[in-house]
């Protein structure tokens, strides 16, 4: 309980999360970089667990990805707080199937059909393409495509921008999608959405269940999760804690829009709070950012006390990514490692997975360990939780910790102590086979049908991605102990996305391809909503680092296109550069 004390303490000292966290009604947070959102969000789960909400009613928390309710899994449990069934802790389409669909499609005429299965993009972007051939209409995005579906679909918008034409190929789309027996992520949501605004006494179970729900990233989320909440916001006594910052909304082609944030936080319904202490970087820092970015108005001050000399560098290279790399490896880590910085505190930020392969290899070359933030497999739920085992079983972890988990994934309704018993007893007896990975695995699924699990739950929408995870990963030649340092990041550098690198700091981070027309894309022209964009992931990307940030670029461009024919271009930095660093200049 020291930790829980500890973040109380801090939190009362804070006036901008004190007021959020005592508020008892309806709140939306505006929380920007390190302004200490998961502490707020976790303390404000135990707060209303403990004061609030007993047992067997509970509360929702949602969120963006598995890997964040992963995390606020461990915060949680570090403070006393465990997953169970009146706990739940999910993204928006586990939410939707397990609290919604599961429990409810049955009697109300849902279109998604069990055991699951989830089109692929590849698949889904040839049935798209056919439905908008038989009109004679021009190609479109997938992600632009759901936009529409959510459009069409939504119970509350009154004047749609949706045509007759694009009616008709929705719904040749969706019933052909679902006549193969197939689903995809619009339609969970869609549906679920549906259901909450048909059925009364659906709500009227979520409401029991759920008296409080909390979501993360709001933001992030788009438009079926807001018009639920505006749903059972107006038509339940559900209350909603919402936290989120539009300045780092920059998941647009997943569907995200910061303006749905815009308009929740307007409503009347709900009371404004915003955490303007930013317990991660320097003021410095925050100045330089804010002042490139046109954002001064965002009043962030930094809970920082460390007179660390912080800083901004520009450098520049000579040709190509490949010299960026290489001042990677010969100049910056040296020099890092020197000032006593560890690997684990330094993130290296590029734009394209191509990049982090072409760094990664570098790296092996080299010998500097690295770890690949954002892997597909790391936002698995399924994948955590054989990681968790893992972790377990080499290293002794937490067991509490690990079966809550197996009890959210198994869909258990009440604590089995049979259940419990017999996983640790797999688990101590799977030690005979610590030193194959694939032996151990084989063991695990026979003894506990972990991959039948998979097909019959909502975990099903992680089933091709876990198939791959086996394939590549679980089936291969090495000891626990090997796989243990193989998903960890420790006492390594972190390499990742841009866009990969959100809710993530480090002490030091190196922003790489700084060049103009690369970020921004040159296609994304000033004023644009693409361009702006661009700047919100260039704020999260800055925003990373508690002291230090490098901007690389290189002066040269050269290779050979599409033709076959050599080029070789001059470059000039990127706009983003340019702004920052007359930034630094005029405050300096």
């Amino acid at each position: 309980m020291e930790i829980y004390f500890d973040l109380l303490e801090k939190i009362k000292s804070d006036p901008y999360q004190s007021a959020a966290y005592e508020y008892e009604g309806n709140a939306i947070v505006k929380a920007g970089p390190g302004s200490g959102k998961t502490t707020v969000i976790i303390m404000k789960i135990k707060k209303i667990l403990s004061e609030k909400v007993f047992y067997p009613r509970g509360l929702a928390c949602i969120t963006y990805s598995n890997a964040t309710t992963n995390h606020f899994s461990k915060k949680l449990a570090e403070i006393g707080v465990f997953v169970r069934k009146n706990v739940v802790l999910s993204t928006i389409h586990s939410f939707c199937l397990k609290e919604i669909i599961i429990p409810f499609g049955d009697l109300s005429n849902s279109q998604i059909s069990f055991p699951l299965k989830i089109m692929s993009d590849e698949t889904r972007k040839i049935i798209l393409n056919k439905c908008l051939k038989k009109k004679n209409l021009g190609t479109i995005s997938l992600n632009d495509f759901d936009i529409l579906r959510s459009e069409y679909h939504s119970p509350i918008k009154k004047h749609k921008k949706v045509s007759e034409e694009e009616i008709e190929v929705i719904i040749d789309y969706e019933n052909t999608l679902l006549l193969s027996g197939y689903s995809d992520f619009s339609l969970i949501v869609s549906d679920s959405l549906k259901l909450i605004n048909e059925n009364e006494y659906i709500r009227k179970c979520i409401e029991a269940k759920f008296p409080w729900i909390l979501i993360d990233e709001y933001q992030d989320l788009g438009q079926g999760l807001h018009e639920i909440v505006l749903i059972l916001s107006q038509k339940t006594k559900i209350k909603f804690f919402i936290v989120g910052d539009p300045d780092q909304s920059i998941y647009s082609f997943q569907g995200a829009n910061p303006d749905l944030f815009y308009q929740l936080y307007d409503n009347p319904s709900f009371k404004q709070f915003e955490l303007k202490r930013n317990y991660r970087t320097t003021q410095y820092l925050i100045d330089k950012t804010l002042g490139a970015l046109d954002m001064d108005n965002r009043e962030y001050e930094s809970g920082v006390t460390s007179d660390y000399d912080s800083k901004f560098f520009f450098i520049e290279c000579e040709e190509n990514m490949v010299s960026q790399y290489m001042y990677l490896v010969n100049d910056l880590i040296p020099n890092l490692k020197e000032k006593g910085i560890s690997l684990e505190e330094v993130c290296i930020l590029l734009a394209t997975n191509n990049q982090i392969n072409e760094l990664a290899e570098v790296f092996s070359e080299n010998g500097i360990p690295f770890f690949i933030e954002g892997s597909y497999f790391l936002k698995l739920n399924s994948a955590s939780w054989i990681i968790k085992s893992v972790n377990y079983v080499n290293h002794n972890s937490n067991f509490k910790d690990l079966y809550s988990n197996w009890e959210r994934l198994s869909n258990k309704r009440i604590r089995d102590k049979d259940a419990y018993f017999k996983l640790f007893k797999v688990l101590k007896d799977s030690r005979m086979y610590q030193d194959n990975l694939a032996e151990w695995y084989n063991f695990i699924n026979t003894s506990i049908g972990f991959e039948e699990l998979l097909s019959s739950s909502e975990l099903a929408i992680e089933q091709k991605q876990y198939e791959q995870f086996k394939e590549e990963v679980l089936t291969k030649e090495m000891s626990l102990e090997e796989f243990c340092n193989k998903t960890s990041s420790s006492n390594k550098v972190t390499i990742c996305t841009r866009h990969s690198s959100k809710g993530l700091e480090f002490e030091v981070v190196a922003l790489l391809g700084m060049e103009e027309g690369s970020f921004p894309y040159f296609l994304h022209k000033e004023g644009t909503k693409e361009y702006r964009e661009q700047e919100r992931v260039f704020f999260v990307s800055l925003t990373r680092a508690k002291y230090g940030c490098y901007l690389l670029r290189s002066k040269v461009i050269s290779g050979i296109n599409k033709y076959g024919n050599n080029y070789v271009h001059e470059k000039n930095p990127s706009v983003f550069w340019e702004k920052l660093y007359q930034t630094t200049q005029n405050l300096d």
